[in-house]
């Protein structure tokens, strides 16, 4: 009986252990969740710097639950595990949510790094710079691309024709 209740009490500390450790990543997910939430209504009205700051509230949100996932975090595997996907997911959408910023208004991210897919197809060479058909952005190329459709890391930077994206890495080529 002994033996048991020990047992009993090890458990009982492991479970309260984790609990300690995975409610933070709780809240923090919820938080997420939340600002998510704010930045739909955001978005519907256009207010694009008010989308940018929902966007930043959520990406240092989910640095801060990957850190305490990662650090502490396996002491529960399955949550750790779960957390880990969320985290991905939250990058995403974080990716996806600059990408529809940069689309309605890229002068929003100016000095801020964005991955996202342009269309050269009916672009205009200007100063050996690319100016994107309808929009006052231009795309610096090192070289003539091999396709029209390109796939790109760049900081998004303001020059006085309009907004310049100059590659710090070509992902793909479509």
């Amino acid at each position: 009986m002994k033996k048991a209740t020990t047992m009993l009490k090890i458990f009982f500390a492991y479970i309260t252990l984790c609990g300690a450790v995975m409610f933070p990543c709780f809240i923090l997910e919820e938080s997420i969740q939340m600002t998510t939430f704010g930045t739909w209504p955001a978005s519907d009205a256009q207010d694009w710097h008010l989308v940018l700051k929902g966007c930043n509230v959520i990406e240092t949100t989910n640095t801060t639950m990957k850190i305490i996932n990662y650090s502490i975090g396996w002491i529960q595997p399955l949550a750790f595990f779960s957390y880990r996907s969320y985290g991905k997911a939250t990058d995403y959408y974080i990716q996806a949510l600059k990408s529809k910023i940069f689309a309605h208004n890229p002068e929003t991210l100016i000095g801020h790094e964005v991955t996202l897919t342009i269309s050269l197809r009916g672009a205009s060479l200007h100063d050996s710079m690319y100016k994107l058909k309808n929009s006052n952005v231009f795309v610096a190329l090192p070289e003539k691309p091999q396709s029209a459709v390109i796939r790109m890391t760049s900081i998004v930077n303001k020059i006085p024709q309009g907004i310049l994206l100059k590659p710090d890495s070509i992902l793909s080529v479509q």
